[in-house]
């Protein structure tokens, strides 16, 4: 349903006359919004409605949607990133009804930029969409198709600022996942393109003959998807982080959703620097489904013998050679960590110092020469207020993700190096 402050011929918005202010002390008490809305068809349809405070709405002077006081997430109505209550109600077809809204402020709601503020949603949906069988629909397709591409992810009502997600997995109640899973079942060329900004849960994964991972690519994200699905671009994207199976081995999980002291949600972090592959080279690989600075590619690609040179100033150099081995052009990111010969409980396994993406046509081969200091494998000691690289033996390692490591060399720090911060 649509809202238009005027004249409209579409029967699917709502002509809404001026809004009345409500005001009281000469401060913001609400608003008491009144339209008409002529359905496109007879059905007993669905309305969603949510107010940042108490919030009514009523046809023909019934009441059919009532929020007694503020809505359990008001950055979210505020946003248009929280799930609004549904009803539904039975309309006809070609006759006019009078919508009303009524909603005021929230009260006590511990947000400044939300004191005395009015702010409301409403949503329609024809129960002919409604109740349609879309997932059956694409089921039909799949079995009839050689390929079955299936789009999943998050939109801004999702995944925005100002609340966290309800859930490690995709919206809605499960229905994307079912809905890969039973396309998947039609089809064993099923193909999942995922638009989200952090790693989901993926409990079809095993099940599909491949995932793109799109993240939110922006206004050319329809013909780069195109473009990576035809082989007309080798993808060459490494993931940021890790993405692991649904609570399986996060490193906050234990400490969620946190305690309440008063009204206000507190949550502990207490992962220190054991974040992200930090944390997941401590853990069995098993508890993740693709490693920090994984990638695949239409290509393949071969690393020579590493080289480790230190220069003055605690600068190392590594040198290797890239080749392209496939038979298409293509991309890999080469990377390089730094871990103690000697693990110890407080510090990491290994930590990345540097990487570089290396481009090659078919069958070229190219050297790499990539640069870092000491400091890159540092730790803060908060005693000294220093950043502190202990005397002793590490290995530089040479790979291409966090849990692809092709090849080690060792060196040694012969006394203790400080940095100031």
């Amino acid at each position: 349903m649509g809202v238009e402050i005027g004249n409209s011929t579409d029967p699917r918005f709502v002509r809404y006359r001026e809004p009345v202010l409500l005001q009281k002390d000469g401060k913001d008490a609400g608003e008491d919004l009144t339209g008409d809305f002529t359905p496109a068809e007879t059905g007993n349809h669905c309305l969603a409605g949510s107010g940042i405070g108490k919030t009514e709405i009523l046809i023909d002077d019934e009441l059919v949607f009532q929020q007694e006081g503020n809505f359990s997430d008001p950055m979210g109505v505020l946003f248009n990133a929280q799930t609004a209550t549904e009803t539904r109600h039975a309309f006809v077809t070609g006759r006019v009804y009078r919508v009303r809204i009524r909603s005021y402020p929230p009260s006590n709601v511990g947000l400044e930029i939300l004191e005395a503020r009015t702010g409301f949603r409403m949503g329609f949906t024809l129960s002919s969409d409604a109740d349609a069988d879309l997932q059956g629909e694409a089921v039909n397709l799949a079995r009839e198709a050689d390929y079955a591409v299936v789009f999943t992810g998050h939109d801004p009502q999702w995944e925005t600022e100002g609340r966290d997600q309800e859930s490690f997995h995709l919206p809605r109640h499960g229905s994307q996942d079912a809905l890969v899973s039973a396309v998947a079942t039609a089809n064993c060329n099923t193909i999942v393109v995922n638009s989200t900004g952090v790693a989901a849960a993926m409990p079809w994964l095993d099940d599909v003959a491949g995932l793109l991972q799109a993240w939110f690519p922006g206004q050319e994200c329809g013909n780069s998807i195109v473009d990576v699905l035809t082989g007309s671009c080798e993808p060459r994207g490494s993931p940021a982080d890790h993405l692991p199976p649904p609570d399986r081995g996060c490193a906050c999980v234990r400490k969620l959703p946190g305690t309440y002291h008063g009204k206000q949600l507190e949550v502990e972090y207490a992962e220190g620097v054991f974040v992200g592959y930090r944390h997941y080279d401590c853990l069995p690989r098993d508890k993740v489904n693709f490693p920090f600075g994984f990638g695949l590619s239409y290509t393949s690609f071969g690393l020579g013998e590493m080289e480790v040179f230190r220069g003055s100033d605690d600068t190392f150099t590594v040198a290797c050679t890239v080749s392209n081995t496939g038979k298409l052009a293509g991309g890999v990111a080469v990377q390089v960590y730094v871990g103690r010969a000697r693990q110890h409980a407080d510090h990491p396994v290994k930590c990345l110092v540097v990487f570089e993406k290396v481009r090659l046509s078919v069958g070229a081969t190219q050297k790499g020469v990539m640069l870092f200091t000491a400091k890159g494998f540092a730790y803060y000691d908060e005693d000294r207020s220093s950043w502190v690289v202990d005397a002793g033996q590490y290995n530089v390692a040479l790979g291409r993700s966090a849990a692809d490591i092709a090849q080690t060399v060792p060196i040694q720090i012969e006394h203790e190096i400080t940095y100031a911060p």
